[in-house]
């Protein structure tokens, strides 16, 4: 019988990228000084990289193996929020949720691929 693993963690980061993300938004556009279309702009770069991100993170985890991806997934979305957090630049803002983005699409798609 294989050991069990707690796997929630990594479905949750999807709700840290967005749910958690979006009350910050009004703070946001007024810190870097942003309309609301530009601000919006951030979920979109965040939902394209995610439904990208699955292209990659389906085929690595076969060649790889689902713990490992995992592991990469949540040190990606770990530096993805560092540079979130550290930026003074709206388009560093933008990458840093691009990066976000793989990390947790990577651990999202892994953890079902791990449960199946």
């Amino acid at each position: 019988m294989k050991k069990a693993y707690p796997l929630i963690p990594f479905i949750l980061l999807l709700g840290l990228g967005l749910d958690i993300y979006l009350p910050s938004v009004p703070d946001i556009m007024s810190s870097f000084a942003i309309s609301a279309p530009k601000c919006q702009l951030t979920l979109t770069i965040f939902m394209f990289s995610f439904g990208i991100g699955q292209l990659v993170a389906g085929p690595l985890s076969d060649r790889f193996g689902t713990k490992q991806v995992i592991s990469l997934g949540c040190l990606i979305f770990a530096i993805g929020s560092i540079m979130c957090a550290v930026t003074t630049h709206f388009y560093g803002l933008l990458c840093g949720r691009g990066i976000q983005a793989l990390g947790a699409c990577a651990a999202h798609v892994c953890t079902f691929a791990y449960v199946r």
